[in-house]
């Protein structure tokens, strides 16, 4: 799911960003999507894990 960018403060123009800054924004936010997938992984694996010691 992908976040929708609103603009909050309408004196501010998100035009004003360049190419390079919206680029670098874009790769912070694919990293951040990355490690939120791998943290949801890793959720998973330990509730298993939990419920199959549980299960003992």
């Amino acid at each position: 799911m992908k976040a929708k960018y609103t603009n909050r403060n309408p004196n501010t123009k998100i035009e004003n960003l360049n190419f390079l800054e919206i680029n670098g924004l874009k790769k912070v936010l694919q990293e951040i999507d990355v490690s939120v997938l791998e943290l949801q992984k890793y959720v998973y694996l330990c509730t298993h894990l939990l419920k199959q010691l549980l299960v003992l």
